[in-house]
Formats: structure tokens, sequence, C-alpha cells
């Protein structure tokens, strides 16, 4: 099925002509910063408030939901998200955060946080910016990403965090917006592999956008960016790959047969097989979903649904296409809770 989307004019004029019962305004949306003063981060709140942040308002209408990106700032890391590969407890170049809005075409409101029928719940939708770097696929690295989301007065809201990406500026920065999976997704998304540009999928069912990010080029740095990618493009599998015959050999052949069946691999063999791309920590905490853990990236563990007695298992393991992933979940003694993010090698 081919999509059509609205121009941007058409879908805001659709959205302020949708008045009546059960039913929004356009023009009663919140701004960045009051969607990240109604998730409880007022430092983020503060941030989008000063004179380096971008109001961008600029919404885009597909599969039957408009989606505004409303603005995006560069700062601090002001959230309490934690990755280990941040050597000082905070990322050396600060964090970008953007507010999306999600609202449905038809005028009627978005379901509360706790619906599991609604495409963009966290578990099941992708909100993170991407970079035009030729040659490097967009899912073969990591910007440390976070989300938390809000509904209020039936829209949703998304505040994503990530590595600033304030230093590629001298290049295109897009924020790619997908249903259907929580990772990237390589049918929502095209790959020109010569340019780097990512794009949307006209053939996708889903959800999928692509927002381009008009960040202020003289805040590009170079040197910063080339040290990232110059990591990432070192730390494929392909560089990983085990010498024929080894024991880790054995285990990556077991993970290529268990993708999607988390149940049939161990640990102990996702570690033997994979690279360790990410480690995040969260303490057992009370929240909009319940009590449990709660993760930067939107993920949502209940307190409930933990075995007692058990001390690491694996949460889940998905493949977009391009690259192969696995999460080892870690109890620790202090009741917190580690997630461990591998890539494994593909089949």
């Amino acid at each position: 099925m081919r999509k059509h989307r609205l121009p941007v004019a058409v879908a805001v004029g659709l959205a302020a002509a949708c008045l009546g019962g059960g039913v929004y305004a356009a023009g009663v949306m919140l701004n960045a910063s009051q969607a990240a003063r109604a998730m409880g981060e007022s430092n983020v709140a503060a941030l989008f408030e000063t004179d380096g942040a971008i109001a961008v308002n600029e919404t885009q209408s597909d599969a039957g939901y408009e989606v505004t990106l409303l603005g995006l700032v560069t700062g601090d890391h002001l959230t309490d998200t934690w990755s280990s590969g941040w050597t000082d407890g905070a990322p050396e170049n600060g964090t970008t955060y953007a507010v999306v809005a999600v609202r449905k075409s038809d005028g009627t409101p978005m379901p509360e946080l706790t619906d599991e029928t609604d495409p963009f719940r966290l578990s099941d939708s992708f909100a993170q910016p991407r970079l035009a770097i030729p040659d490097l696929q967009p899912a073969e690295y990591w910007l440390n990403p976070e989300r938390k989301d809000v509904v209020q007065d039936g829209v949703r809201y998304l505040l994503i965090g990530c590595d600033n990406v304030e230093i590629f500026a001298d290049r295109d920065v897009v924020l790619c917006v997908s249903t259907g999976s929580a990772f990237y997704n390589t049918e929502a998304f095209r790959f020109d592999t010569a340019t780097g540009a990512v794009t949307a999928n006209p053939e996708y069912t889903g959800v999928n956008l692509v927002f381009d990010l008009p960040l202020d080029e003289s805040k590009a740095d170079p040197e910063a960016a080339r040290n990232f990618i110059d990591e990432w493009k070192s730390g494929g599998p392909e560089e990983t790959q085990p010498a024929s015959g080894s024991p880790e050999e054995g285990a990556a052949a077991q993970v290529d047969d268990a993708v999607g069946q988390p149940a049939s691999l161990t640990p102990e063999e996702i570690r033997a097989a994979g690279t360790l791309l990410n480690t995040e920590t969260a303490a057992l905490s009370k929240g909009d979903l319940g009590t449990g853990w709660y993760f930067g990236d939107g993920a949502y563990l209940s307190e409930s649904s933990w075995t007692e007695g058990d001390t690491e298992l694996v949460w889940q393991t998905g493949s977009d296409g391009t690259m192969v992933t696995a999460q080892i979940l870690v109890k620790n003694g202090d009741g917190s809770m580690t997630s461990e993010t591998w890539q494994l090698p593909a089949a």
C-alpha cells in the first residue's frame, strides 16, 4: 500500500478544523518546555526556555497520526539516565533533547500510557536522531538514547534525549519517528550508503517520518564527530568475529539460530558471542506505569514481573534486518537493575 502524506499546512489546517466532543484543538498543544515540565523534568524544561533552544513546530501526517516536532535544545545532561560509556558520569559533549507531540488525525484523544493498543507505546515505537554518515548504517551506532512520555489533553508528548548531535551539525541530522519496533527499522527507512541520507520508505504501512533538525552549523565539532565515527566503525561485528573453531564461534552459531527466542539463549552465550554496546542501571522506583525499573530508552520492567530469586536473565533479542541485539537484565544487591545491550553476529 503506497502512503500519501499531507503537506504540513494542510495537516495543521485539518487538525484545527477537528473540533467537537472528545476532539482536541490544534492550538492547545503544550510547547517543548511545558511538555518537559509535565513529565517532571523541570531542569530540561528550563533548558528549553534558554536562548539556545530552537522552536521548530513542524507537523507531518502519516498513517492516521499527526506528529509535531515542537523543539530541540542541547546542553548539560540533566536527567538521571546513566551510561557506562560516560567515564565521568556524564556525556563528554552534553545531551541533545527534543520534544515530539503525537495526535490522532481524526481528532480523537490519544490513549493513556498504560493502553497496550497504542502503537506509540514505549515498547513499540522509535524516535531517535540519525546522522548522514556514508557507509555507516543507521543501526550500527549508539547515541545513548533516553525517552520519557506523558499524555495530556489527548496528546502524547515524547521527551527524547541522546548524545549531543550538534557536533555533527555540518552534515544532515534527522529525527526518525516510526511505529512497529523499538529499534531502528530498515523497513521503515531507507539509507543511501554513498551520501548517508536517511529517508522514509513510502511503502511502509506504519508511521515512518523523518524530520530535518535545524542545527547551527557553527556548533559542529568535526574532531569530536570523527572520534565517534571512528569508534563506531571499528566496533562492528566483523571486527569482533572469533577465530574459526573457537568456543565463541559455537556460541555465535547458537545466537544465529535463536534470535527471537530469548529462552534458548543464556547470558553467558550472548556475552561470549557479542559486543557490548551499552549498560544502564535503573533504581527500583514508582512511576506512571507502576513500581518497577524505568530505563532511559523508555523500557519499563514491572517489579511484579521479576521472579523472586532470579539474578539475571535474557530480556529480549531482536533484529532490524541490519543488526542483531540482545538485552540482559541483572538484578543487583541493592535492588537496582542493570540492562546490558549486546550486538550479536548476524546470521
